[in-house]
């Protein structure tokens, strides 16, 4: 993975294909700590704890942390360690099954917010740059309270997967 993202991913996105490079890492303890800096978390919620374990070796307590998952704890182990983090939402689906090449078949929605509650400058200059990349994205002081309204109606797929039937 951090190969193809140095050597170009393609987004599929609406019927176009777009080329995306990015400098990247495989350990964090490669990373070159900026001032201003701040880390998206995407990982995997299981893997939350030893990624936010690993950059506090790296990083100071003031780090601007923004864990952009699903789940409802990540944010929580962000926090034992750094001061400044960020709940994130999204509301829409991605799908990768290669590693130089996303589908994002519906939507393109994201929520950022500070945990556990609010809205800051920082939160509102990631909006304003995930819209200029192309996301609806809103800037809300209620991002734990949408992601765990999410986790409830996902709890909806297992009923589809058992019956076959969608609850509407």
């Amino acid at each position: 993975h951090v190969t193809a993202l140095s050597q170009g991913i393609v987004l599929k996105l609406d019927g176009r294909e777009i080329m995306v490079k990015v400098d990247s890492q495989s350990q964090i303890q490669d990373l070159a700590p900026e001032p201003g800096d701040i880390v998206v978390i995407t990982t995997k919620s299981q893997a939350t704890e030893s990624g936010i374990a690993e950059l506090a070796g790296v990083y100071d307590e003031g780090l601007r942390v923004v864990c952009l998952q699903n789940g409802t704890r990540n944010e929580e182990i962000a926090h034992r360690r750094f001061q400044n983090v960020y709940a994130g939402l999204v509301f829409f689906s991605a799908v990768q099954l290669e590693p130089a090449s996303i589908s994002l078949p519906q939507g393109l929605t994201v929520a950022v917010g500070c945990y556990p509650g609010g809205v800051d400058d920082t939160a509102r200059q990631l909006c304003d740059d995930l819209t200029r990349a192309g996301f609806d994205a809103l800037a809300s002081g209620h991002v734990m309270a949408m992601k765990w309204g999410k986790l409830v109606a996902n709890l909806n797929n297992a009923t589809h997967a058992i019956t076959g039937y969608w609850l509407e």
